[in-house]
């Protein structure tokens, strides 16, 4: 008995210090995110929130946290999108823009009245851009390319019903392009070359030709069989790459390849493709000056004027004309010392360096398909 009730306290203990344990691991947790926070890395500070809101739901100070934490980064992602479009990359700031409204809604967060205004105003500036892109696209008779882009893009501007309208009808116009140039092709493909074929027939089925899928023979299956491939066998060599770079490499053409027309699972031949290249990484540093403006509160003494009151002494005669001493009361001003406050501006300037990084990958690639 004695034994058994040993063994019960143990267990008992060690859940307790299992459970301190896990109390301290949150809790430095959660001090590392209030850090990450206050240097402004809302990011991080965001994806370390959210697993400790998952992990004790009972912290009411968790979603505050972690609200602070996900306006920070919207705000912050909103910034790079207006750097990008002054510095003139419109593209860049497009998918910035679009990469930073998919986050908030995935979030569900609501935008604060200022984080809005940019939103909208940054929206309003790349729309004819945007709207320009799907144009070319269509004028150089890139169908797919036009329903790429406004597939990928169009929720941005989802806020305007001019927006909507004019998207509708270039959308009607890339179906109409996209018929026109399944058809187009279809007329020209052989069944011969059973790659061209599936092309073709994925275009079509793209834009709802259905009667131009591809449809194979027995004729098309033999060739598929013996011209196109079962698997990729890449030959690579990347200077500057890690392992695992190289494989993330490797998996992105394997994945290509399988959803290209060369790709078939019951074909006989393999392809082997050499991969040659290099990946440059360039990091410039350079000493600057900058400033920053800042208001501070400072005390000072002031002197005011104070109305106060006091008696007077004055003489007066009585009846029996003895002078007799009276008081009257009068006002008068004096000044008193009095301490306020005021903001000041000032400039702070410090040293600091300015990083510039710059990846560069260059690729060469053979291949034999036949």
């Amino acid at each position: 008995m004695s034994t058994r009730k040993t063994f019960v306290r143990l267990l008992m203990g060690t859940a307790l210090v299992s459970s301190l344990l896990a109390a301290s691991g949150c809790s430095s947790a959660k001090k590392k995110a209030v850090e990450l926070l206050e240097k402004e890395n809302y990011e991080d500070a965001a994806a370390q929130l959210e697993k400790l809101t998952l992990q004790d739901p009972s912290d009411t100070e968790l979603p505050s946290l972690l609200q602070q934490a996900r306006s920070g980064a919207i705000d912050k992602r909103l910034i790079a999108v207006r750097m990008d479009r002054m510095s003139g990359n419109s593209e860049g700031a497009l998918e910035k823009l679009r990469n930073t409204i998919h986050q908030q809604q995935t979030w569900k967060l609501s935008l604060n009245s200022k984080m809005a205004f940019t939103a909208g105003e940054e929206s309003e500036l790349a729309w004819p851009f945007y709207e320009n892109s799907l144009v070319s696209a269509l004028n150089s008779g890139h169908p797919l390319r036009a329903d790429w882009r406004i597939k990928k893009y169009q929720f941005i501007f989802s806020a305007k019903p001019t927006w909507t309208h004019r998207l509708q009808d270039l959308s009607q116009q890339t179906q109409k392009l996209g018929r026109i140039y399944c058809e187009k092709e279809a007329a020209t493909s052989s069944e011969l070359l059973p790659w061209q074929g599936e092309f073709v027939g994925r275009i079509c089925s793209h834009f709802g030709a259905d009667e131009h899928v591809f449809k194979r023979t027995s004729l098309s299956r033999e060739l598929a069989t013996s011209s196109l491939f079962r698997s990729l066998n890449i030959q690579a060599t990347l200077q500057g790459t890690s392992e695992r770079e190289l494989q993330t490499i490797r998996q992105a053409f394997v994945s290509a390849f399988e959803n290209s027309p060369y790709f078939d699972g019951s074909a006989q031949k393999y392809l082997r493709f050499e991969l040659n290249g290099n990946l440059q990484n360039t990091i410039a540093r350079e000493s600057v000056q900058l400033s920053h403006p800042y208001t501070e509160e400072e005390t000072y003494e002031d002197f005011v004027s104070v109305a106060k009151k006091r008696s007077v002494p004055f003489s007066a005669l009585e009846n029996n004309s003895h002078p007799v001493t009276q008081y009257r009361e009068e006002t008068y001003l004096t000044q008193e010392k009095v301490k306020r406050t005021r903001s000041v501006a000032r400039i702070y300037h410090f040293p600091a360096t300015r990083i510039d990084q710059k990846l560069e990958l260059t690729l060469e690639s053979s291949a034999d398909i036949g």
